[in-house]
């Protein structure tokens, strides 16, 4: 909550739901002599910033007071073309941004949200076709 004291009484309230993760999912291949020796690849969050700033404007609810009065109930701040509009002009900055953050973490040995992946067996049977 962002209080604005004074003789203009301001108050923004606000809520969402983060989340950080890939935009796109990760695709892994392992062959043969990867499953049998247990080989362990790994993956983590390259869109740290998109992820983070689309969730937030699709999650979000703000409440704008002003001298104590709801300003529209939100409907202006929260209305789809906004948060539509916000939403596509972060996502075409936080692309490169996102990318310079992975690459300059990445030679410093940080990885964010990463999983070891192993394979460690897998049954295939005879092929059948379904109709």
């Amino acid at each position: 909550m962002i209080d604005v004291g004074g003789l203009l009484s301001v108050s923004v309230e606000g809520m969402a739901h983060v989340e950080t993760q890939n935009m796109q999912p990760s695709r892994l291949r392992f062959s043969s002599s990867d499953i049998q020796n247990a080989r362990v690849r790994n993956v983590s969050t390259r869109d740290v910033l998109g992820s983070t700033t689309s969730s937030l404007l699709d999650n979000l609810q703000l409440d704008v007071k002003v001298l104590g009065g709801s300003l529209l109930g939100g409907t202006l701040l929260n209305s789809t073309l906004v948060k539509g509009t916000v939403k596509t002009l972060l996502s075409s900055l936080s692309e490169p941004i996102d990318e310079l953050l992975y690459n300059v973490l990445a030679l410093a040995g940080v990885k964010i949200g990463e999983a070891d992946v192993r394979v460690t067996g897998v049954n295939c049977e005879r092929p059948v076709l379904v109709q």
